[in-house]
C-alpha cells in the first residue's frame, strides 16, 4: 500500500489546492511556501494528477451550473410574471387582440422554461414536434 498523500494531509490544504488550480501554478514556489523547500513539488505534481483535486473541482463546477440555471430560471419568472402585468394591463384597456399576443409570447417562455427545467421534450424522431407550444400551434386555426 502507498504513502499517504502529505498534500491531502497538510494543514493548509485549502490554500494549496487553492493555489494549484491557477493557471500557471508554480509547484516549486508552492512547495517553498508551505513546505520550507521545493523538495515536495513531486507531491504537489502527484496530488493533482492522481486526483485528490479534481473532485473539488467538478463540486464547484456542479455548483456554479446550479447557480447559473437558478438565475437563469428566475430571469423567466421575472418575464412571466411581467407579461402577466402586461396582459393585466391589456385586458383593462379591453384590448383583446394585445392581451391575445401576449399569452402568446409568454406561452413560448413557459415552454422555454420548460425545456430548461426538463420539462417539455422535443420528439422530433417522427417529424412531429411535440412539445407544450407545438401541440398548440397544430390545435391553433390557421389564418
Amino acid at each position: 500500500m502507498g504513502r499517504a498523500c502529505i498534500v491531502c494531509a497538510h494543514k493548509s490544504r485549502k490554500e494549496i489546492d487553492k493555489m494549484l488550480v491557477e493557471p500557471n501554478a508554480q509547484y516549486s514556489a508552492i512547495s517553498r511556501m508551505f513546505f520550507g523547500s521545493d523538495k515536495q513539488r513531486d507531491a504537489l505534481r502527484r496530488h493533482v494528477e492522481n486526483g485528490h483535486i479534481i473532485a473539488k473541482i467538478k463540486k464547484v463546477a456542479a455548483a456554479q451550473e446550479a447557480l447559473e440555471a437558478n438565475d437563469f430560471l428566475g430571469h423567466l419568472q421575472n418575464k412571466r410574471d411581467r407579461f402577466k402585468e402586461m396582459a393585466a394591463a391589456a385586458q383593462k384597456a379591453d384590448d383583446p387582440h394585445l392581451e391575445l399576443k401576449i399569452y402568446q409570447v409568454e406561452g413560448k417562455y413557459t415552454e422555454m422554461e420548460g425545456k430548461a427545467l426538463g420539462v417539455f421534450k422535443e420528439d422530433k424522431s417522427n417529424g412531429t414536434d411535440n412539445t407544450w407550444l407545438g401541440l398548440m400551434q397544430k390545435c391553433s386555426p390557421k389564418k
